[in-house]
């Protein structure tokens, strides 16, 4: 569960670039997320999976004013 680079995040964008599943136009809005809540599960040392990732939603996203799109977007990603 960890990079070269970041220790202890795990090497997702390996993943993103290889996902049939999202289109190339949103993988940078997939990326932005994915990173944000890696940062934020290691952080908070917490095990990943679905908890971490409803925690960080509350938490990190749905804390702080945000623009519509920015929710849809983001929420796309994180599959909420």
């Amino acid at each position: 569960m960890s990079t070269k680079d970041s220790p202890g995040l795990y090497a997702w964008s390996k993943d993103l670039e290889a996902s049939s599943d999202v289109r190339l136009r949103e993988r940078d809005s997939f990326a932005l997320l994915l990173g944000w809540l890696a940062k934020f599960v290691a952080m908070h040392e917490l095990t990943p999976g679905r908890q971490a990732c409803e925690r960080f939603w509350k938490e990190s996203v749905l804390s702080r004013p945000r623009e519509g799109w920015q929710i849809e977007q983001w929420g796309d990603a994180a599959g909420v």
